[in-house]
């Protein structure tokens, strides 16, 4: 595999190696065929994208296989430089296959958007292939909420599931969702309501990390959040946004600690203009978790605190889930690094959609900052530059921000920065009936 790597300097935690990879890759793709499950959320759809981070165009093959991995069928689609595009299935439809395959000749940035008559979710799905993977949070709740983990394995090899403690043990396939509310025993204790994947094989030899994917929380009758499933974690956490207006919206956390002794953590967070609004410690038992609203695990500074980072004396992870007390949800994995540049691979187009996004200088110094909206052709189609103080966040509304462009399915927004970011992208409609929402992705 074959990378570009450049040093950044940076204070708190902000410094690091950025690595692009260019190297081919390939991942079997979230189609119904495994999320049947969703359709009792009325009809289903489910759309993956391919960003180019790079300026040369890029082709992934598309094959449709059947359960013994043969091709059925094939097809090719192009991504611009610097563009995107759907990586769309429509010219398999009249062939029966068990799942598609998407290789590439270049790394490419990819999410996907699963949708129902009540459910809009979006999480990135991974091309950096782990094992094992954690799935931090499954909904205790199963009255109210169904929780579900597709998991791409890319090899495949066997793969062992745990929930609440308890291994269950999975034939080898490409794609697969998993059910893990059927997985909780009843009457399951709060901090043991979380899952590990992990996938292995009968050989020495084979390489077993394998995997990517996403967890969804769905909630019957209305929306649903998807937050990409984590790896062995951090023992720093970002908190990228905090919504300020909790007359509209909830915000609520996970942390896990798959570690065998406990972790301890101070939670500090800071308002728009980089001002201490508070501390809090967290304490998380040995393989277990926490989770709470924002109003209970960080009550003073719930109100005023816009964002926030987490230091941990040992590595944990974290999820975050906000939404409308009307019925939006949208959720991410809580980012464990801070960076010089990134993609906001989502921008909604439509009459009463909008999307906003959030860039957080997390360093001790003072950040320049380019914004760009690029076109699914690659084409800059604006770009602006704003000066970010150090610990400060800059918040917009991408339609107001780029004012007199037209917004297009398949825009992106890029940045790069004098020094490391966090940056967040969140969407919805004016009334309130969806969100969804995704980090910045490099």
């Amino acid at each position: 595999e074959t990378a570009t790597a450049t040093l950044d300097s940076g204070a708190t935690g902000g410094g690091g190696i950025n690595v692009a990879r260019s190297a081919p890759m390939a991942i079997p793709l979230p189609s119904l065929i495994q999320m049947n499950q969703l359709t009792k959320n009325g009809t289903a759809s489910i759309q993956t994208t391919a960003v180019n981070e790079f300026d040369e165009a890029a082709t992934v093959t598309m094959d449709a296989k059947n359960a013994a991995g043969e091709i059925v069928g094939s097809d090719i689609l192009n991504v611009p430089a610097n563009g995107s595009a759907v990586l769309a299935s429509d010219s398999f439809d009249e062939l029966t296959y068990n799942f598609i395959q998407a290789t590439a000749d270049r790394h490419l940035l990819l999410f996907s958007r699963v949708n129902t008559d009540t459910v809009r979710m979006t999480a990135e799905l991974s091309t950096w292939l782990q094992s094992p993977l954690f799935a931090p949070h499954i909904a205790e709740e199963v009255d109210y909420w169904n929780t579900y983990a597709y998991l791409s394995n890319s090899n495949p090899l066997m793969l062992d599931v745990t929930v609440a403690g308890m291994t269950e043990s999975h034939t080898a396939v490409p794609a697969v969702t998993l059910d893990l509310e059927a997985m909780l025993p009843a009457d399951v204790a709060v901090g043991d309501a979380w899952g590990q994947l992990m996938a292995y094989a009968s050989d020495p030899f084979s390489n077993v990390n394998s995997l990517s994917g996403f967890e969804m929380f769905v909630k019957d009758g209305s929306d649903g959040a998807a937050c990409e499933l984590v790896d062995r974690g951090s023992t720093m956490l970002y908190i990228p946004h905090v919504p300020e207006e909790t007359d509209i919206f909830w915000t609520g956390f996970a942390f896990l600690n798959t570690g065998t002794s406990p972790a301890t953590a101070t939670a500090t967070f800071y308002d728009d203009n980089g001002n201490l609004v508070g501390t809090e410690m967290l304490t998380i038992p040995a393989m277990s978790k926490i989770k709470g609203l924002m109003s209970d695990l960080f009550t003073s500074e719930a109100g005023t605190a816009r964002w926030g980072i987490i230091e941990a004396d040992q590595v944990i992870n974290g999820i975050e889930i906000y939404g409308t007390y009307h019925a939006g949800i949208c959720g991410m994995a809580l980012p464990t690094v801070a960076n010089t540049w990134g993609i906001l691979p989502d921008v909604l187009t439509g009459e009463g959609n909008w999307t906003g996004i959030a860039i957080t200088n997390v360093s001790a110094t003072d950040a320049t900052v380019t914004i760009q909206l690029v076109g699914a052709d690659g084409t800059v189609k604006a770009e602006k530059a704003e000066s970010i103080a150090a610990m400060h966040r800059f918040k917009v509304v991408v339609a107001d921000y780029f004012t007199g462009v037209t917004l297009e399915a398949g825009d992106t927004v890029r940045y790069s920065s004098t020094s490391p970011v966090v940056a967040l992208e969140s969407s919805g409609d004016l009334d309130r009936t969806f969100m969804t929402a995704l980090t910045g992705s490099r």
